[in-house]
C-alpha cells in the first residue's frame, strides 16, 4: 500500500504541470519538448526512487535519456545520475540497495 502510495505522488508532481496548465492549445512544439518519465524503481528499503528521465535535445537533433535518483526520506531535490550524448536506461537497485 505504501509503495503504491509513493508511485501516486510521484506521478503527480510529475504530471503537476499538465494538471495546472494554463488552458492553451498544445502545438507539436509542446509534445515535442514533453520530458517523459518511465522505468520508476524503489530501492528495496523504499527510501530511494531512480527513474528514467527523456526529452528531446534540439541542439543534438535527437531525444535523450537519462537516469535520476531522488530520497524519498529526507524529500531532497532529485539528482542526475547520467549525463551526457548517450541516453542510459533500466535502472535497477542491487538487491541490499547500495548500488544501482
Amino acid at each position: 500500500m505504501v509503495k503504491e502510495l509513493k508511485i501516486l505522488l510521484l506521478s503527480l508532481f510529475f504530471l503537476s504541470g499538465i494538471l495546472f496548465s494554463d488552458g492553451k492549445e498544445i502545438s507539436v512544439d509542446d509534445i515535442i519538448n514533453t520530458e517523459n518519465v518511465s522505468d520508476l524503481q524503489f530501492s528495496p528499503d523504499g527510501k530511494l526512487v531512480v527513474w528514467v528521465q527523456s526529452k528531446a535535445h534540439k541542439e543534438k537533433d535527437r531525444h535523450l535519456s537519462y537516469i535520476w535518483i531522488a530520497n524519498l526520506e529526507r524529500g531532497e531535490e532529485p539528482i542526475q545520475l547520467t549525463k551526457g550524448d548517450y541516453s542510459s536506461w533500466s535502472p535497477r537497485f542491487s538487491p541490499d540497495g547500495k548500488r544501482i
